[in-house]
């Protein structure tokens, strides 16, 4: 039940003691002996699952909340006992997280519940460490030292808020990352009001991911470090978002990057991926290049409400993917749609505008005409697949169907609008565009053009004002003249065959054995 339904209440009906020894993650306390005057902070309707040590207790308080017609009401049998036996995982308030990873065996995982927790740790063994809530399992480095510091291999950290750590100029980080470790993973953390949020140095192999990180010097610190992954990040109100130096193989992909003073700093650094972020409202840059950068490759980015995009004239970076994949959406760049091809020759609009973007330190040769966003789908085999859209439009309701292959989607404009999907040949291929077929509310669209390269096929197509249901199927090719004729001499063999066969039969029947 509590995987299944999100919005499962569990009640612990404990004593506090016992819950901070050891409760089930985002449990509710209310002890029973305080349960009929809290019955105020429970809802009617909500599905409830009650437990107590053993069971008695929360025999009792079902019963109570029974009786005061609370509809959907569940007595977890053997209670917190049972659960403990069966293996199931328990958080516990501890007096000092640093007490417990003292006493832990590497790779144990400790689960950390909710609390506001004064520390400076040191990580110095292999752990995976849980918060039990990110938003109320809290750190307070009390602003006089850095909060949290890992100083080994094969070290996980997640669903915790990390804060106060004091003044970069003091080299105070909310995370840091010792030289030389590897395989450390920095995921779905609140990191606030800190010198630096997370920094690494001489690092290898590290993913932080799906961390919000904000009011703080510096965000994200990566030096001389390698194979890094920066994904699904929201990094808003600091003075730095990212700072890449001497690095190399950082993958910087899908964060928000919103209302900094600079978004990306990026320095003798090359051969990094900066791909699929939202730069937006940054307040100076939101890509600067401090020098000697090369081989970076920047595209499928949104460049939002930006004043300019330096680097420097002697960077050798790419700012495209080629064609037709494209390169970057810049909201200060207007042009026209009129052709497509990688020479942008051909008749035809394709979602990328006809001169390239020309800018200091490189050029986008194939600039989005709308925002670059990405949907994951799920096939019929399980199997995710993501299609990238560009379009200056809502983009939503995206849906997928094996027989026939079609990928719906819904569209919607205060004008006439356009959009470009690309999908994986994995997902849906098709060996010439009379084999797919583009509709909207049913109708055929007939303003569309297709392209493909190894790995996608690219439809762009218009439609027009309003909210609108838009299918792409792919259909099997058959050709003109094989259905009707084919069909009747098919029946005809077939009555053929069987005549032959009952003849057969019967010749049989009349011989002697």
């Amino acid at each position: 039940m509590i995987d299944t339904n999100s919005s499962l209440v569990v009640l612990d009906v404990r004593n506090q003691t016992e819950y901070d020894a050891g409760h089930i993650r985002n449990a509710r306390l209310i002890p029973l002996y305080q349960l009929q005057g809290r019955l105020g902070e429970l809802n009617k309707t909500d599905e409830i699952l009650i437990y107590c040590k053993a069971g008695g207790r929360s025999t009792a308080a079902s019963q109570t909340l029974v009786d005061n017609s609370f509809l959907h009401v569940y007595n977890m049998l053997g209670g917190f006992e049972a659960w403990n036996k069966t293996g199931y995982p328990y958080y516990v308030k501890y007096s000092s997280i640093q007490e417990a990873i003292n006493g832990a065996s590497e790779g144990t995982k400790i689960l950390v519940s909710s609390g506001l927790y004064y520390e400076h740790i040191q990580v110095n063994k292999s752990l995976i460490i849980i918060g039990e809530n990110k938003h109320k399992t809290i750190i307070d480095g009390s602003g006089n030292g850095t909060v949290l510091q890992v100083k080994a291999d094969n070290v996980s950290i997640s669903e915790t808020t990390v804060q106060f750590c004091g003044c970069s100029c003091e080299e105070f980080r909310g995370i840091y990352i010792e030289p030389h470790h590897q395989n450390v993973n920095i995921t779905d953390n609140n990191i606030v009001s800190n010198g630096i949020g997370i920094e690494i140095t001489w690092g290898n192999g590290a993913i932080l991911a799906r961390n919000n990180i904000t009011q703080s010097s510096y965000a994200i610190r990566a030096s001389n470090s390698s194979n890094i992954l920066i994904q699904k990040n929201s990094i808003t109100l600091n003075s730095d978002g990212a700072d890449l130096l001497h690095s190399t193989n950082i993958n910087v992909s899908a964060n928000t990057i919103y209302n900094n003073a600079y978004g990306l700093y990026i320095a003798g650094s090359s051969d990094n991926s900066i791909i699929d972020n939202l730069f937006d409202s940054n307040q100076i840059y939101d890509i600067f290049d401090g020098g000697q950068c090369a081989n970076n490759s920047i595209f499928h980015n949104n460049f939002v409400l930006s004043i300019s995009y330096p680097f420097t004239p002697d960077s050798a970076n790419s700012w495209d993917n080629g064609y037709p994949s494209g390169g970057n959406y810049w909201s200060n760049y207007t042009d026209v749609d009129l052709y497509s091809g990688g020479h942008q020759n051909e008749t035809g609009s394709d979602g990328i505008w006809d001169h390239p973007y020309h800018r200091t330190g490189g050029t986008d040769r194939y600039p989005l005409k709308g925002p670059f966003s990405t949907t994951s789908i799920v096939a019929w085999n399980e199997t995710v697949y993501n299609v990238d859209v560009v379009s200056n439009s809502e983009i939503s309701n995206f849906n997928y169907s094996a027989n026939p292959q079609t990928l719906g989607l819904q569209v919607g404009a205060r004008a006439a609008g356009f959009c470009r999907v690309a999908i994986p040949k994995d997902l849906m291929s098709a060996e010439n565009t009379e084999q797919w077929i583009i509709t909207q509310d049913g109708e055929p669209i007939q303003q569309h053009n297709i392209r493909g390269d190894d790995h996608y096929a690219y439809i762009y197509f218009n439609f027009t004002q309003g909210t609108r249901t838009v299918r792409i199927q792919k259909v099997n090719a058959v050709p003109e003249f094989s259905l009707y004729p084919i069909l009747p001499l098919s029946v005809s063999t077939t009555l053929l065959l069987l005549v032959a066969y009952r003849r057969r039969l019967v010749t049989t029947h009349k011989e002697p054995v």
